[in-house]
């Protein structure tokens, strides 16, 4: 049978691992969703831009 005490640290060992994992699958999403509303927020810029220029400016 296992002593109690290494299971125990083990168990802690594992639950560190996956928390870890989890918080780097978190970061990740997090800085995809910040580069997306980056991304929208330029492309809104442009088409204001680009509605304040006129469209004869674009078609030259």
């Amino acid at each position: 049978m296992t002593d109690p005490k290494v299971f125990m640290e083990a168990m802690m060992s594992e639950m560190k691992r996956v928390m870890r994992l989890e918080l780097e699958q978190v970061n990740a999403t997090t800085m995809m969703q910040h580069f997306w509303a980056k991304f929208w927020a330029l492309l809104a810029d442009f088409a204001d831009i680009r509605s304040l220029c006129g469209e004869t400016m674009w078609n030259e």
